[in-house]
């Protein structure tokens, strides 16, 4: 295991200080990958092998792919490094070579509540409209561009209130990426222009497949190259309805009627819905992150050596070694149920109290008190007799049995422990007061 440096990406120098710990960006969980330091995960033998690491499957499957652009899509529980890891793949050289990658960020785009396949495929043409504009401003051949300016002047007269003005635009392409940006925000935020969007005709698939496509097409020709479209963030998606619409009943949109290749998270706990097969039909595959293995298996408190130096490689990646006790952070892994966003969830809210505090150094005891308060907020969201009953089954059965059950991964109220056949427990935080409840 590893830390190491990737060519081209930004660096961000580690915490020196308690302070830095809390208020920087070393333990910023929200975003725990500021691209500056990759640790490589251990990696579960499967039927006597060991297979290659997450990112590099991911990457030869991309660039390995002989009869033409694929659509992968990604899963794992929300923190288990998805983005990071997927970050490493587009980092890669022989994937910056082949295809210019563009990234959809979801979640800043389509309202996550109120979103569906029409605002994700505006959100996609979006995010290719501005790299086009960005990357190359000069713009390629007008006909390109045709399907889209046909598109935006049947909408001018309708939609003068939002500011377009498409008759206004000559052959280059750096002006399209502001309308579709102004068009993507108005209609994630406002909620009566959302609804008026969306009873549009002139905003059906069909309509925004054709302007995304030439879009993409635009941006291949200009970068004479593939195009590689990262849409992150889905997995945030918390709600049936949004989930459904763009992964189920629409995902043909995506996976083979939207042109270039795809990179897609999804919501983990999708893959317990009985409609999913068809969806994983659809992708060329499916890869599911898994949590860090902590422990053997239930019952077991060890923190494995693995997951151990795994974590303490992810802590002084990004803090100095003289600022956190290595008795805090095997604390901090063994009740992070092997989810990097927790783990460092965990040290970013030791080192506020260690500030609050005045202590220099992130102890094991600050770390035990940040599990208190942690422990505390979350039995909040157990006070339904339903939830408390179901957390107690699945601590004592250690599996799911009820459909319901995957609404519980869906708020890391249970999360999945990786082994062989992986197995299910109430979040290790929440698991003293889910005992005694019994």
């Amino acid at each position: 295991m590893q830390t190491q440096r990737v060519t081209g990406e930004e660096t961000h120098p580690r915490a020196k200080t308690v302070h830095e710990a809390a208020e920087g960006p070393a333990l910023e969980f929200q975003n725990p990958d500021p691209g500056s330091y990759y640790v490589h995960r251990p990696r579960l033998e499967v039927n006597g092998r060991t297979p290659p690491p997450f990112a590099e499957q991911v990457r030869n499957r991309l660039i390995g792919r002989m009869a033409g652009p694929c659509t992968l899509l990604v899963t794992g529980q929300l923190g288990s490094g998805k983005s990071s890891e997927l970050r490493r793949v587009l980092r890669e050289q022989s994937v910056r070579t082949r295809f210019e990658r563009v990234a959809v960020p979801f979640r800043k785009r389509v309202d996550l509540i109120h979103g569906e396949i029409r605002a994700t495929l505006l959100a996609v043409a979006t995010s290719v409209a501005e790299h086009l504009g960005s990357a190359h401003p000069e713009g390629p051949p007008g006909k390109r561009f045709d399907p889209v300016r046909r598109w935006f002047r049947k909408l001018e007269k309708d939609y003068e209130d939002i500011g377009i003005t498409p008759s206004d635009f000559g052959e280059a392409s750096l002006t399209f990426g502001g309308v579709f940006a102004k068009l993507t925000a108005k209609v994630r935020d406002e909620e009566r222009l959302r609804t008026r969007v969306l009873a549009d005709p002139r905003f059906d698939v069909s309509e925004l497949l054709a302007v995304a496509n030439a879009l993409v097409s635009a941006l291949s020709e200009a970068a004479e190259r593939n195009v590689l479209i990262w849409i992150d963030d889905t997995d945030k998606l918390t709600e049936e309805a949004p989930a459904y619409d763009i992964f189920i009943d629409n995902f043909d949109a995506l996976s083979q009627r939207l042109d270039g290749a795809k990179l897609i998270t999804f919501p983990y706990w999708l893959n317990f819905s009985d409609r999913f097969g068809e969806t994983s039909r659809q992708a060329h595959k499916v890869y599911s992150l898994d949590n860090v293995k902590i422990i053997r298996g239930p019952g077991d408190d060890e923190l494995l050596p693995e997951a151990e130096r795994f974590f303490e490689q992810l802590a002084h990646a990004r803090l100095a070694s003289d600022i956190i006790e290595s008795d805090a952070i095997r604390l901090a892994a063994r009740f992070s149920a092997g989810i990097p966003r927790e783990f460092i969830r965990i040290l970013r809210l030791a080192a506020e109290d260690a500030v609050d505090y005045q202590e220099r150094v992130i102890t094991r005891r600050l770390v035990e008190g940040t599990l208190t308060q942690l422990r505390r907020e979350t039995s909040r969201m157990t006070h339904s007799s339903a939830t408390a009953e179901a957390l107690k089954r699945i601590r004592r059965d250690h599996r799911l049995k009820e459909k319901d059950d995957r609404y519980l991964l869906r708020s890391l109220l249970v999360v999945e422990m990786p082994n062989e056949n992986p197995w299910y427990d109430v979040h290790p935080i929440l698991g003293p007061y889910v005992d005694a409840l019994e």
